[in-house]
């Protein structure tokens, strides 16, 4: 056994999936909301035995690996990893194939986050910075929780550290940490440091790896920005990536909720006084995929950025994307006197408490707002402007009844007409994304439904769909078996998995589905895998006789499907033949039409 299905073996599909999603028993399988799209209706389906995954409504599918990389936005050697740690398995062969360049970077990147901690806690260069962090309200174990770090103000010292470890300095480069002299004159080192005179703050993925930085300047210099953080690298999107997730997550799914705020150091107070569901975008407005990522955790956000014109944008971002991807949010007002949750929980966490308590829907918030500025009776430009504030934020609701609700008090407040504010609104989607701007996917999204019950008309599906009802319903292959063959289907692999199937029932033994998929290859097995899970998910025992209706149906259109092709192939020959004038090559292809098209009708 190698050490993929070694993982595969230890670790129960439907423990880890449980971890994320509400499961319920559904028949054989377990079912949950789609944690990979929008749905009020669960289609996303687990099937124990088999160890796998598929949603009827978007179509994702795949193992426990997929459903890893999927939900925690990692590629395959990352879920191999962390898995591998759930199934207490210790990767060699496998990780020194798929590490390469990546793993020289987490170590790298790991490297310098132990060196950075070592001189904020242990070293005198780190005084400054620890003085600093303490009088912020920081305290060690927190420090020490979240490896904070101080990288001293001296251009060589990580570079030369670094190297002296034995990395080269092209991946040094590639790692971000440091950078490469633009003129190198002669006997100067080649490199300097990124991250200069700066308290650091780590970022981690899912597997306990350091993948970037976000550094905060000691004290501030003219010119110099406040804060810098790591670019992008082959382990470090920065799009995806999301401040002190991964001490978060538990936090998150046990509360419900998220808490997005805005810096660094809002995150760390807020975890050090038990606030342990908050994490930051790390410097930039909230992304689509950042979005995603939380949204398979939580469908409830509070958005909590500085009570500043930049954190109202940052807010006014963020909540199209959430509300599209169907969402709820609310808005933590930072309590008056202090510019961000990090001030008010240094100064008094019960203050943050109850700013929490108080935080209301964001419309209700944005509504509030807007009309506070218009301290008079409205004029019509004034309804106007006040609804071309509001509805895009509308507009970008998925859910229809919720954004209806939204347009009849917005209707009350202006003393106007429901249809006028519709008919804004229908304006506003047909403007070019200038201000007014929904994400690309939220309208595609809003009608999604599970597939049709009956398979497309290609070869492949409608093959599919038959070896899966045959799997699953074993009793109608005896009433089949001698009217179709392995060179009935179009698809080798199909045609392949058939004949295999029809050996399997022709040893006069009971059929055992579980033996016959643990004999195939694994890709065979894979593909039955999921085409059993799709029929179990369509059908029950009940619908045994519709079942049987469809495997005649489908074999029907299998066989007439290939008539056709013959057909057309011998056409093509034929006047092939006739144009060279080929007669006894004619009177072959007839016969041979003859046999095998018309005479099987």
């Amino acid at each position: 056994m190698d050490q993929v299905e070694e993982i595969k073996s230890r670790v129960d599909i439907v423990d880890l999936v449980s971890s994320y999603l509400e499961l319920k028993k559904a028949g054989v399988n377990y079912k949950a909301l789609c944690p990979f799209h929008n749905e009020k209706t669960p289609s996303f389906m687990v099937n124990q035995d088999r160890g796998i995954f598929k949603c009827f409504g978007c179509n994702e599918s795949g193992d426990i690996f997929t459903f890893i990389e999927k939900m925690e936005g990692v590629d395959f050697p990352e879920a191999l990893k962390i898995l591998a740690e759930k199934a207490g398995v210790r990767l060699e062969r496998i990780e020194k194939k798929f590490y390469d360049q990546k793993r020289n970077l987490y170590e790298i990147n790991n490297q310098a986050s132990e060196v950075f901690h070592h001189l904020l806690t242990k070293s005198k260069l780190g005084l400054q910075a620890r003085k600093y962090l303490l009088a912020r309200g920081v305290k060690k174990e927190t420090i020490d929780q979240f490896k904070l770090g101080y990288a001293p103000k001296n251009f060589e010292f990580l570079s030369r550290y670094l190297l002296k470890k034995g990395f080269k300095e092209s991946e040094l480069v590639l790692s971000g940490l440091c950078l490469r002299r633009e003129r190198i004159i002669q006997d100067r080192f080649p490199l300097f440091d990124r991250f200069r005179g700066r308290v650091m703050f780590p970022l981690y993925n899912p597997a306990g790896n350091v993948i970037a930085f976000s550094g905060r300047l000691l004290k501030e210099e003219e010119g110099v920005g406040k804060y810098i953080n790591s670019p992008e690298t082959p382990i470090f999107s920065k799009s995806r990536s999301l401040f002190a997730l991964d001490k978060a997550k538990t936090g998150i799914r046990k509360i419900g909720a998220v808490i997005l705020v805005e810096g660094q150091m809002d995150v760390v107070l807020s975890h050090q006084h038990g606030f342990e569901n908050t994490v930051a975008s790390s410097g930039t407005a909230i992304t689509l995929e950042q979005v995603k990522i939380l949204r398979r955790l939580t469908n409830r956000f509070l958005f909590a950025f500085d009570a500043d014109e930049a954190g109202a944008e940052a807010t006014k971002k963020g909540v199209r994307l959430v509300l599209a991807e169907g969402g709820d949010i609310l808005v933590i007002n930072t309590p008056k006197g202090f510019k961000d949750a990090a001030e008010a929980i240094n100064q008094d966490p019960s203050l943050w408490q109850e700013a929490i308590k108080k935080a209301e829907p964001y419309l209700d918030y944005l509504e509030k707002k807007t009309l506070a500025r218009f301290n008079r009776s409205l004029s019509p430009e004034d309804k106007r402007d006040i609804a071309l504030e509001i509805l895009p934020e509308i507009a970008s609701i998925s859910d229809p009844i919720v954004a209806g609700d939204y347009i009849s008090r917005l209707a009350a407040r202006l003393e106007t007409q429901e249809k006028y504010l519709y008919e804004a609104m229908g304006r506003l989607k047909q403007l070019p994304a200038t201000s007014y701007q929904l994400p690309a996917e939220s309208l595609a999204k809003r009608d999604l439904a599970p597939p049709d019950r009956k398979p497309e008309a290609g070869s492949s599906s409608i093959e599919n769909h038959l070896l899966g009802l045959l799997l699953v319903f074993p009793d109608y292959f005896d009433s089949i078996k001698n009217f179709l063959s392995e060179s009935d289907f179009n698809l080798k692999k199909t045609g392949s998995i058939y004949k295999k199937l029809k050996k399997g029932y022709a040893l006069k033994r009971k059929f055992n589905l579980e033996k016959f998929v643990a004999s195939l290859n694994p890709r065979e097995r894979d593909l039955i895998n999921l085409l059993v899970l799709e029929v179990e998910n369509e059908y029950n025992g009940e619908d045994e006789e519709i079942a049987g209706e469809e495997i005649f149906s489908l074999i029907e259109r299998i066989k007439k499907g290939k008539k056709e092709e013959l057909s057309k192939d011998f056409e093509g020959k034929i006047k092939k033949a006739e144009k060279s004038g080929d007669q006894e090559k004619i009177k072959k292809l007839v016969r041979e039409f003859q046999e095998k098209v018309i005479s099987s009708n």
